[in-house]
């Protein structure tokens, strides 16, 4: 594999360790992995210029589409903690009297606590959820829109 592969592979397997899977899908996922295995190798055996680069394209290509399916599950996996969190958060404000910056303060926290990338979870606190109230939104829009 060219370095770009091994990279790709590289990463690939990482959030192939990285995602939560049901155990069909790791099966699954582990099963393909060999398969690129076995291509790879057959590309490195091969005899001929045209078969090398054939297998060795076909592993490239079936570990973009294994990368591709494995960035889809963990963004599902992401979104589905996101509303977990979010149901989380509308209770603990139920019937407190705390601030737009109180509640920034603790949704930021939050995000802290559960591992997810701050920026990405206020923006989707700001596109889904009113638990933060319209002016929270407004300056999320206000901040986002000041980076372009």
């Amino acid at each position: 594999m060219s370095t770009n592969a091994k990279e790709l592979y590289e990463q690939t397997y990482s959030l192939f360790k990285n995602t939560q899977l049901n155990p069909n899908d790791r099966q699954r996922f582990t099963n393909e992995f060999l398969e690129i295995k076995q291509l790879k190798e057959k590309g490195l055996k091969a005899t001929t210029k045209n078969f090398k680069d054939y297998f060795l394209n076909l592993s490239k290509s079936k570990l973009m589409t294994i990368n591709t399916e494995l960035l889809e599950i963990s963004e599902k996996n992401e979104i589905k903690r996101y509303k977990e969190e979010v149901a989380k958060l509308k209770e603990l404000f139920k019937n407190k009297n705390l601030t737009t910056s109180e509640k920034e303060y603790i949704a930021k926290k939050s995000a802290q606590i559960n591992g997810f990338n701050v920026q990405k979870w206020m923006i989707y606190l700001k596109n889904h959820s009113k638990i933060l109230g319209e002016t929270f939104s407004s300056d999320v829009g206000s901040a986002f829109m000041s980076g372009f």
